[in-house]
């Protein structure tokens, strides 16, 4: 973890990672309550005194919308074949059931996972259904599928948080990455989201512009930040790619030339961050993974695999103390990597590409 922040700090500055801490503080304040902060407290103790089975439910939850998505990401684990999970939507009911049964425990709900949110013709009630059970929402977004009505909901319904794709200042750098996106619809999507802010005197959603450092972009960083300026948004984020270093031409393809705007060691192929089986992580203890389909992951680095029960069968509070949550919380705890568990045997972002 101290690694992963000393890197990010190093790649964006202190002021802008100061401000990410702070949007999310900032949900924190709105939608905190006495039930969800002896919650959060309760799920760090256990997590820090390595408890297999919890009395505290996850502070924050993925929920995936949909795995479909309107562009075709070199990376993305969804479009290409890395994923095996038929394309479909999450229903409107089975998402309002999941919310009613963690609600009073969770702050948030990440709405996104594979796949582009904004394809699933119900997010703004999703969104709204949150506001009214006070749960802070967040999305990520290539926002290249935003009219002017989708951008007065999303601010009306309460979304808190907006994370918005934007990989390179003009549309050949974008395009690189985000294959078939359209840079001037996302910049034109981002100024209607801050026009409704404005017009509706709503300090949400906070939008950060995060930006996959790339060698096609790497040049472009002050031209990125000129634009992040004009719009108005929050914050401005450059994040590093995950690829397999281990492999030659995704360095030469793909990673900055500079190496400090890189996870990786481009000599020895290897990842900085780690280059061993995590010991615990807090996955387990503080935050899980609802695909569209009802279908429950430990995080979102897998969909593969083994499920750990699906909400459209058991609810998800029965589930986190299942047989699977509770195995591989030993297997992390123990370092038994024979557990028989998708955890078992994860190497984290070492997986990734």
């Amino acid at each position: 973890m101290f690694r992963f922040l000393r890197k990010l700090v190093e790649v964006n500055g202190f002021g802008a990672i100061a401000r990410r801490v702070q949007i999310d503080l900032a949900g924190y304040q709105r939608h905190l309550t006495p039930r969800r902060m002896a919650n959060l407290f309760l799920g760090i103790w256990q997590m820090q005194t390595k408890q297999n089975v919890l009395s505290a439910y996850p502070y924050r939850l993925y929920v995936e919308p949909t795995n479909s998505c309107n562009l075709r990401c070199p990376y993305c684990f969804g479009w290409q074949g890395r994923s095996k999970r038929p394309l479909g939507f999450m229903d409107l009911q089975t998402f309002k059931n999941l919310v009613d049964d963690v609600g009073e425990y969770v702050l948030w709900m990440d709405l996104y996972n594979r796949g582009e949110p904004l394809l699933n013709r119900n997010i703004f009630e999703m969104i709204s259904y949150c506001s009214s059970r006070n749960v802070a929402t967040r999305m990520s977004s290539n926002l290249n599928l935003l009219d002017d009505s989708g951008a007065e909901r999303m601010v009306q319904n309460g979304l808190d948080y907006l994370v918005v794709a934007m990989d390179g200042a003009n549309q050949d750098t974008y395009a690189r990455y985000r294959v078939r996106g359209d840079l001037r619809v996302v910049v034109e999507n981002v100024r209607r989201v801050v026009y409704w802010k404005h017009k509706l005197g709503s300090l949400t959603p906070r939008i950060t512009l995060r930006v996959l450092l790339t060698r096609y972009n790497e040049h472009e960083l002050p031209d990125i930040r000129r634009i992040a300026s004009e719009l108005s948004v929050d914050n401005l984020l450059f994040f590093p790619m995950f690829v397999d270093a281990a492999k030659k031409e995704n360095i030469e393809e793909w990673l900055p030339r500079d190496e400090n705007k890189s996870w990786y060691d481009y000599s020895e192929g290897s990842n900085s961050l780690s280059t061993t089986k995590r010991i615990i992580c807090p996955e387990l203890w503080r935050r899980g993974v609802v695909n569209w389909d009802g279908s429950v992951y430990p995080c979102c680095f897998v969909d593969t695999g083994q499920a750990y029960g699906n909400v459209r069968e058991q609810s998800f509070r029965s589930l986190w103390n299942g047989p699977s949550f509770v195995k591989s919380r030993q297997a992390l705890i123990g370092g038994d990597t024979t557990a028989g568990t998708i955890c078992a045997n994860c190497q984290g972002s070492l997986k990734r590409g």
